[in-house]
């Protein structure tokens, strides 16, 4: 029988087994899914952190937040956490479970106001552009959440379709704070569930990720083609030299805007 890439991920946590695609995927996916949202650990910091527990600084008098350090290994629990889970359906309570890992023990999960592990109850908006972008509204969170749920649970291993379910939960913004890191973790999850390869946004193509989601509606072949590269770089420096090259999984790589229709914005992401 032909190895899933989730059992090949599952069995090198459970065994120990450093040399292949678990360690390196939990590490490049926590570093970089952090420092595109201001996390001030490094990737050797974040390496010792996954291996040992602890960090050293990297020079006298450097500063690192706290909530750095456990929203990182928050985040290799969250990673953990979703593989026993892979096959399970997205829904309200896997996505705000998530949530709750991540921001477990940080200092926004003891402010009420911020609803840690549920839905916002406040508008936000995406903060990571010079012009911020409205979200969906706290009241229409939990109907445009549910139609989400419907597109995941149908989803295939389509560039359009991936990139529309990743772009549609950003866009929503359904938590007050992490929807960026939810967001890649949930896409991630699902595309192991249809066996499909995977990918990392890496820290150094945020620009081109961020423009992508916001052009999505418009221009969906920026956020398609950026996502199609991430895959490729899971595949190149990830699946390949960790001995991943006899697992089972699909990569439709090619696509067209002639399938593309207008992106309708379901109601209350105007």
């Amino acid at each position: 029988m032909t190895e899933r890439i989730v059992d090949r991920l599952v069995s090198e946590r459970d065994t120990g087994y450093s040399n292949g695609i678990y360690v390196p995927t939990q590490i490049q996916f926590a570093w970089n899914s952090n420092h595109m949202e201001g996390s001030t650990l490094t990737a050797r910091q974040t390496a010792q952190l996954f291996a040992t527990g602890t960090y050293t600084a990297g020079s006298e008098g450097e500063t690192i937040r706290p909530d750095d350090a456990i929203e990182t290994r928050n985040h290799f629990t969250a990673f953990r956490w979703i593989l026993d889970h892979v096959d399970d359906p997205v829904d309200r309570d896997m996505v705000c479970h998530v949530h709750a890992i991540l921001k477990g023990g940080t200092a926004q999960a003891a402010d009420p106001s911020l609803s840690v592990g549920d839905y916002k109850r406040r508008p936000n908006v995406i903060g990571a552009l010079a012009t911020p972008v409205r979200t969906a509204m706290p009241d229409d969170v939990p109907r445009l959440m549910d139609d989400l749920f419907g597109i995941l649970a149908g989803l295939e291993d389509d560039p359009l379709q991936i990139a529309r379910a990743h772009w549609m939960f950003e866009r929503i913004h359904p938590f007050s704070d992490g929807n960026g890191r939810v967001g890649r973790l949930i896409i991630f999850k699902e595309l192991l569930r249809i066996d499909a390869l995977p990918f990392v946004i890496h820290d150094n193509f945020r620009d081109r990720y961020i423009n992508g989601l916001m052009r999505f509606p418009e221009e969906p072949g920026y956020l398609v083609d950026t996502l199609l590269f991430e895959r490729d770089m899971y595949r190149a420096h990830i699946l390949l030299p960790g001995g991943g090259d006899d697992l089972a999984y699909t990569y439709r790589d090619r696509w067209s805007e002639a399938e593309y229709h207008r992106a309708v914005q379901p109601a209350g992401l105007s």
